[in-house]
């Protein structure tokens, strides 16, 4: 099961990793280059408050109906309609919203217009990311792994065509770029949908007023959870952008970037395939422990390593990125990048507590992070501006992952990380730092320092690691020979 597991894991990764970064670093960044940090700044913010109401397109309904197939795939059937009718109503209630919340902020009619399309972006996307997770419950990791990439893949295409061909790029502007997004989603979700009913059958006769009204009523603890998350995830941009200008909200988002690539190519996508995982062996106490070990001796090093990496170069990574533009300084980018490790756990132990359906203890955790990182933003940030958020950021997501691991450990009754794994992950972060930081004095190339570090690196993890990997080496070997 475990090996199950690695394999899709793997693949997943894989499949992101030739697509992800290029969407990110070549697409995305490029259009804050061409634009300018003000006019991107804005439109991150108005993202920002997008994903934050992003509940009201949800309630919960997602991660309640993963929970749900992937224990009982009978249940699809008259679940999927039902809910699908629940999110079409849910969606003019959002776009309406938005709005509102666009006026009470006294944003222009042209930033109105620019969140009206950011409505619409989130909109598709709720509904493809819905799709998807009942092909993540069906267990069909490759399909979903293939999904996850469909929508950015047209965007490259796309945006790539527009942004790299003279006589469009000139025209170019923010609000072409949220309309292509909005467009390939559109086609994603469909192409999704068809997909869909390859595996499942679903029939539109299944729509109930009183079970959509159920549905609605068994999710409301879903829905507060993702609240609260995207709130404590996303606001301090919201409030960075309030505070202190669109300028040093675009300043953020350049550093931010890098850390939202890695949670893009690891924590959110593996967080998704967890779900249904944890759902489907939660009275399996060792596959549990299996694949939490799993997570925390590939997930958690991975993560450590690309951290090193971010602090050590993080000026050259940023230059490398934005070209033609000055970078004075990456301490934004090594201040936020300690996120990522705290992300990694965040992800895999809030979605063991997600199964568990302990969702109280998750909005708890989570108000207290939203205390922190509000009451942190509003006094920090007139004192110290972007720098009072890159710390904050980290500071937060390290005290919600710890705690829900804290509370893992208490609810499973295990140890699910373990004091020896947790002392080779602080003796990798500390062996690959004095690894980086040796290579950056030098006069080698960049990509070659990195390169350099990267193998030194594996190769101090596979020193720390050497027993189980002797232990998978000896399984390998007895497959070998009996097949």
């Amino acid at each position: 099961m475990r090996q199950y597991f690695a394999k899709n894991i793997l693949f997943l990764i894989l499949v992101n990793l030739l697509i992800k970064p290029v969407w990110i670093l070549g697409i995305d960044a490029k259009v804050q280059v061409l634009l300018g940090n003000e006019i991107y700044g804005s439109y991150m913010a108005l993202l920002n408050i997008g994903l934050i109401f992003n509940i009201l397109l949800d309630l919960g309904l997602q991660n309640y109906n993963n929970r749900v197939v992937a224990q009982a795939h009978n249940t699809f059937t008259r679940l999927f309609p039902n809910i699908m009718a629940t999110k079409a109503v849910f969606s003019v209630v959002y776009f309406g919203v938005l709005m509102l919340v666009g006026v009470l902020l006294h944003y222009s009619v042209q930033a109105l217009q620019l969140l009206a399309w950011i409505a619409l972006i989130q909109v598709f996307n709720s509904f493809y990311l819905f799709i998807r997770s009942n092909i993540a419950a069906r267990q069909l990791y490759k399909t979903d792994s293939l999904l996850s990439v469909l929508d950015r893949t047209l965007l490259i295409v796309v945006c790539g065509g527009l942004l790299y061909f003279p006589l469009t790029r000139t025209a170019f502007d923010i609000f072409l770029y949220a309309k292509v997004q909005a467009l390939t989603l559109g086609i994603t979700g469909l192409i999704g949908y068809i997909v869909l009913l390859q595996h499942f059958q679903v029939s539109w006769g299944h729509i109930r007023y009183n079970k959509i009204a159920g549905i609605i009523r068994q999710s409301i603890p879903y829905s507060i959870l993702v609240f609260t998350m995207a709130v404590f995830m996303r606001a301090d941009m919201v409030l960075l952008e309030l505070m202190a200008g669109s300028g040093a909200a675009g300043e953020f988002a350049e550093a931010f970037r890098l850390l939202d690539v890695a949670n893009n190519m690891s924590g959110v996508l593996i967080g998704g395939m967890l779900l249904s995982f944890f759902s489907k062996h939660l009275q399996d106490s060792q596959t549990i422990r299996n694949i939490s070990s799993l997570c925390n001796r590939t997930l958690l090093p991975f993560s450590v390593i690309v951290t090193v990496i971010c602090i050590v170069y993080s000026r050259d990574i940023l230059s490398l990125i934005y070209t033609g533009r000055a970078i004075p300084s990456g301490i934004h980018l090594s201040l936020l990048i300690l996120a990522y490790p705290f992300y990694c756990l965040m992800y895999i132990y809030s979605t063991y507590l997600t199964a568990l359906n302990r969702i109280r203890t998750l909005i708890g955790i989570a108000v207290t992070a939203i205390i922190i990182s509000i009451a942190g933003n509003i006094i920090g940030i007139p004192l110290y501006g972007i720098a009072a958020t890159a710390v904050i950021h980290p500071l937060t997501i390290a005290v919600f992952g710890i705690t829900c691991l804290l509370y893992c450990n208490k609810f499973s009754g295990q140890q699910l990380l373990d004091g020896g794994t947790l002392l080779r992950l602080l003796l990798l972060g500390a062996a690959a730092g004095s690894i980086f930081y040796a290579l950056s004095t030098t006069t080698l190339h960049f990509f070659i320092q990195v390169a350099a570090g990267l193998l030194l690196a594996a190769c101090c993890y596979a020193l720390l690691n050497s027993r189980d990997i002797r232990k998978l080496l000896n399984k390998l070997s007895e497959k070998y020979r009996t097949g």
